[in-house]
């Protein structure tokens, strides 16, 4: 019977008043009244005391459940962000969580008696927490087709298999391709082997590929006075973004979501006199019609999602979305040449010169090669770099004597060759590059070094050099060749190494200078190599259609002796580290029309898809990964990449060799002497700004492009508007070189910068047109967003993602019908029921 203080002292008042009216009758009752009154007194210092002993304990109990409660959300935070930071690059959480190993109900309770840990990712772990002891483990939940309650694992990779979706309407980036990864993630706070708090919570790991967005910006990023653009997909950037165009009526259209993680601007970041917001920008709204975003006359306007004049943001509902939170994507540091970086770890072929202190090929580790195939752990492999450079199905020719020479030999000239046999080598190679010798018979003589073909006249094979430089059968004596009757070799290169193409934006580290650089090429056959890849087997047991990581995967470099610049490491931010010396060495990739192997090889599969990858510069010369067929089936075009330090674009009308481009001053004036022939022999040359530019022809690139991109202003931020360092803006994506007025680019892609260029340091100057700047003048950007990447089964391989968390369900569980519950729950504190801020 439950006790009632009010009924008990209404009872004692009554025996009170009964007694006084018998008072009269009956003696002694005052030690009766004294005792009663003694017995309401002890009786009312008792319950006092007992509430507050209750009131107490209530109030240490409520204390010591809210930091329990406090330290479980402290773990829960803790793992998600673990296994946040799991997804970044292209790795995932694996292992195996907890058991219930004593069939009560329950997994946290082994997992706090350590009778079940767990292992990997998703294995127990302890940790301290304001006097309390937390332990969170990690279930995973993904797709579950057949319905047996365990997750499927279809490729067999010992994890379960995402659950492939497209982001509802909607939410943030609906439409997008996704794989979501689910999890229960539970945390435990115990004091004393009691618990104090169980928490659990299930959230979503939605990965989302970067190739899916048209332009995908970790800076600032800033459309700089384009002519007319048409962008058919979504723009992003995790800094603010700038949108503009030249003048009316030149018109921007975007027709895609608009989201950034700063704050959107309408006009140009960097100086452009009174007229920093011009032209004409339209965005698609979330209900499909179009809308200019305007400006508040001249000057640059800025927009959030509360602005409401001159534009009113709102009326585009979640087509434009700013101030959101900045999406993770990996770290220019996965891109490094180097063991236990992401993309080397996971390249099926590593192809790297080797070059001495002046940029000059070198055999530095001393087994032959200065062109050679390496190793997942960066050791050479001679087998494989024999089979490259000797053993590729490719033509080759004999030299012969000269027979008119005197002494004999086996060259006219400097840079002319004469062949025994002209049938094997073809007479349409102009544009082409050898290599000279016989690495089977000495791997020291063998010329690799910008033997490009010019021309194929009768049985000679002509080069052309960089100037007043010659054949090179021997390093230590240039003009040396082997001694007759010794058999001389020449076979067309899939690799080899040039230094004949002259970059005249690359200042060589002089602010405001008009020198430019040659770079010391790496020069890659894509077609020749596909091809030498299957015949030789230079993937290991790799095949051309292997479908891990979506396709092909090829890593080109430079080992140089010193260590790299890393120039985005800007100490003043302002500088754009213009007294900073940048990287000399490129990939040049040419002969990728056709991302299939030729005629040359038999019975070779057709690739999944191909991605180059380059810490350096990388230079794309022709026509890449051409369409051939409206029908997807007969269609030889495949998901392809190319991640590099920097991309440039060179037409099909670009020489190898360089030797019809140069701009030689010879005549004076523009402050140059007389007589003196530029570029220079020592890797410098000053620009005529009066002569001929190098003239393009109509190129189509399809391929996805990863690179570092300049910031206007020098760094991120409104403070570094209306200064003078350009950027060239996204429609300066590419980095060109050629005239390309009134000539075509086509280009279907997606264009993603995740950082600063490391390996060059040249700011943007602008067109040809403009004073003092002679690279280029802008094609007809015919560009669009390649819409074969909204499907995940044609993105490129190795695509870089961006994930983030997205919780689905909070709960607070402690089951008193588990026989491990009910036993401690007579004991435990209550139960806080506040509700968790999570930090996702």
């Amino acid at each position: 019977m439950k006790y009632n203080s009010s009924r008990f002292h209404h009872s004692l008042f009554q025996l009170l008043v009964r007694l006084q009216q018998t008072r009269q009758k009956e003696g002694g009752y005052s030690l009766v009244v004294t005792v009663a009154m003694l017995l309401i007194l002890s009786t009312l210092l008792i319950s006092a005391a007992v509430v507050s002993k209750v009131d107490t304990a209530s109030t240490n109990a409520s204390a010591r459940s809210s930091n329990g409660f406090y330290a479980a959300e402290a773990g829960l935070n803790l793992r998600a962000s673990q296994i946040q930071t799991q997804f970044r690059g292209f790795q995932r959480p694996t292992g195996t969580a907890p058991l219930d190993d004593n069939n009560d109900g329950e997994v946290w309770d082994n997992c706090a008696d350590g009778s079940s840990v767990g292992t990997g990712d998703f294995d127990c772990r302890p940790f301290t927490f304001q006097g309390q002891d937390v332990f969170t483990y990690i279930q995973e939940v993904g797709q579950d087709d057949n319905l047996d309650g365990v997750p499927d694992d279809v490729d067999g990779d010992g994890v379960a298999d995402p659950i492939s979706i497209v982001v509802p309407p909607g939410e943030r980036f609906a439409g997008l391709s996704a794989q979501e990864y689910r999890y229960d993630l539970w945390s435990v706070a115990q004091r004393n082997d009691l618990p104090s708090a169980v928490l659990g919570m299930t959230f979503k790991s939605r990965v989302i590929p970067l190739f899916q967005f048209a332009v995908f910006y970790e800076n600032d990023a800033d459309f700089s006075i384009p002519p007319d653009m048409t962008i058919n997909g979504r723009v992003h950037t995790n800094g603010d973004l700038y949108l503009n165009s030249a003048f009316n009526p030149l018109r921007l259209t975007i027709n895609g979501d608009v989201t950034t993680a700063g704050t959107l601007y309408r006009g140009n970041k960097d100086a452009r006199g009174g007229q920093q917001c011009s032209g004409n920008v339209t965005i698609r709204r979330q209900d499909g019609n179009p809308q200019d975003l305007l400006c508040q006359g001249n000057a640059i306007t800025s927009y959030t999602n509360t602005t409401a004049t001159p534009s009113n943001i709102s009326t585009w509902g979640t087509a434009i979305d700013t101030g959101i939170d900045v999406l993770e994507v990996p770290s220019p540091d996965a891109y490094n040449p180097t063991p236990g970086s992401s993309y080397w770890d996971a390249a099926d072929l590593r192809i790297v010169l080797e070059v001495d202190t002046n940029g000059n090929p070198s055999d530095r580790n001393g087994n032959g090669y200065v062109l050679e195939v390496r190793n997942q752990d960066g050791t050479p492999n001679d087998n494989l770099s024999e089979r490259l450079l000797r053993s590729c199905p490719v033509p080759e020719a004999v030299l012969q004597p000269d027979s008119d020479a005197s002494p004999t030999q086996y060259q006219q000239g400097k840079t002319r060759l004469q062949l025994l046999d002209n049938s094997n080598l073809g007479t349409n190679d102009s544009n082409r590059i050898v290599t000279i010798g016989d690495h089977v018979t000495d791997s020291v003589n063998v010329d690799v070094d910008s033997n490009v073909i010019s021309s194929r006249p009768a049985t000679d094979v002509r080069l052309r050099k960089r100037l007043n430089q010659e054949i090179n059968f021997d390093p230590a004596n240039p003009l040396n060749l082997p001694a007759l009757p010794g058999t001389i070799t020449v076979r067309k290169a899939v690799v080899s190494t040039s230094n004949t193409f002259y970059n005249y934006r690359e200042k060589h580290g002089v602010a405001g200078g008009d020198e430019g650089r040659f770079i010391r090429m790496v020069d890659v056959d894509v077609q020749a190599l596909l091809d030498c890849s299957h015949d030789q087997q230079l993937m290991g047991a790799t095949q051309l259609n292997d479908r891990t990581d979506g396709g092909l995967v090829w890593f080109v470099t430079v080992d140089t002796p010193d260590p790299k610049p890393n120039l985005s490491d800007d100490p003043d931010a302002d500088s754009d580290n213009n007294s900073q010396v940048g990287s000399i060495y490129g990939v040049r990739l040419y002969n990728g029309a056709s991302l299939n192997t030729s005629a040359a090889v038999t019975g070779a599969p057709t690739i999944e898809g191909l991605t180059v990858i380059s810490d350096e510069a990388v230079y794309v010369r022709g026509d890449y990964n051409l369409h051939t067929d409206p029908d997807p089936a007969v269609d030889t075009w495949r998901p392809a990449a190319i991640m590099a330090d920097s991309i440039n674009v060179l037409s099909n009308s670009s020489l190898l060799d360089d030797s019809d481009r140069r701009i030689f001053d010879t005549t004076g004036g523009n402050g140059h002497p007389n007589n003196i022939q530029y570029p220079r022999g020592d890797n410098r040359g000053t620009i005529n700004w009066n002569a001929g530019p190098r003239n393009s022809t109509e190129t189509t690139i399809n391929a996805a492009f990863l690179s570092g991109t300049e910031i206007t202003g020098g760094a991120n931020g409104s403070a570094t508007q209306l200064n003078t360092i350009q950027s060239g803006g996204v429609n300066n994506f590419p980095r060109f070189h050629e005239n390309w007025s009134g000539i075509p680019l086509n280009y279907r892609g997606s264009l993603v910068s995740l950082s600063e260029p490391r390996r060059i340091n040249s700011d943007f100057c602008g067109s040809r047109n403009e004073t003092t700047c002679n690279i280029y003048s802008p094609p007809i950007r015919n560009w669009d967003f390649d819409q074969r990447f909204n499907d995940a089964g044609d993105l490129p391989p190795l695509t870089p993602r961006t994930v983030y968390l997205r919780q689905e369900l909070f709960q607070r569980d402690f089951d008193r019908n588990s026989s491990r519950s009910v036993q401690l729950f007579a004991s435990a504190p209550i139960l806080p029921s506040i509700q968790p801020n999570f930090s996702l």
